[in-house]
């Protein structure tokens, strides 16, 4: 009997050690997952649009928007704090040149892609990053342009009771930073991430309508080229390419 007892007794003290083995091993995976923060593989899609609303100028002159584009050269998507992309199957390494890598404190998606704004489209479509569990708030956007593409917007404007086309080309060569919503990525989910540029604030400090009718700017050929004219509109460009580039505010599809 007191062999029974004492082979029952090692039975169980196996038992136990082995649980607690698994219970350690379990503890050191969770450990190694808060030591990289990595803490699970998401996908994220972008897409790149101007946000409702037109270009109004200081007069309350409304600028109805019919063609929209821009070149984008890359997009930076920036990790939570204290997470990790490395090892992320999907992720180049940093300092690759071409589709999605992994950096110090952010995911690059390079380019380049042509964006309709007006529709969301780019061209070739945005795709979809393999990105680590986490919430996001902010995306960087590097507009290019060079002497084939420039941001392109075209429409019409109401001017002395006439319908008259107007036509927009900003070179604009810097970063847009989108921050506002949180972007919740989470695991076997595509999280959506809407950057959006805010045309009414483009032409909001601008007299556009009063620098017509003053002669500052013309009507050329009848389209309005808004380019630097006289007076208050003598750097109408570098006027509106800044307010573009302080327009971007981020949403995810709750938002919408």
């Amino acid at each position: 009997m007191k062999d029974m007892k004492g082979m029952k007794n090692t039975t169980m003290m196996s038992a136990v050690m082995m649980s607690a083995a698994a219970t350690m091993a379990m503890f050191a995976a969770g450990c190694t997952g808060l030591d990289t923060g990595n803490a699970g593989v998401a996908q994220v899609k972008f897409a790149l649009s101007a946000a409702p609303g037109q270009p109004v100028d200081s007069t309350g002159k409304e600028f109805v928007m019919s063609r929209a584009l821009a070149p984008v050269e890359r997009v930076d998507l920036y990790l939570p704090a204290g997470a990790s992309c490395v090892g992320i199957e999907g992720l180049g390494p940093a300092g690759g040149s071409v589709g999605a890598v992994c950096e110090v404190d952010k995911i690059r998606v390079n380019g380049p892609w042509m964006v309709d704004l007006l529709t969301g489209q780019a061209t070739p479509p945005f795709p979809v990053v393999p990105v680590v569990s986490g919430t996001y708030r902010r995306v960087d956007v590097r507009f290019d342009s060079d002497d084939d593409e420039v941001m392109l917007v075209e429409g019409t404007v109401a001017l002395d009771s006439a319908t008259v086309p107007f036509r927009l080309v900003v070179e604009v060569d810097e970063e847009v930073r989108f921050e506002g919503a949180d972007i919740v990525a989470r695991p076997n989910v595509v999280a959506e991430a809407f950057l959006k540029l805010d045309p009414t604030a483009w032409m909001a400090t601008i007299p556009i309508a009063q620098c017509v009718a003053a002669g500052d700017l013309e009507v050329v050929n009848g389209v309005l080229e808004l380019a630097n004219g006289d007076g208050a509109c003598e750097d109408i460009e570098e006027l509106i390419e800044e307010a573009i580039e302080n327009s971007g505010g981020l949403s995810d599809d709750d938002d919408d």
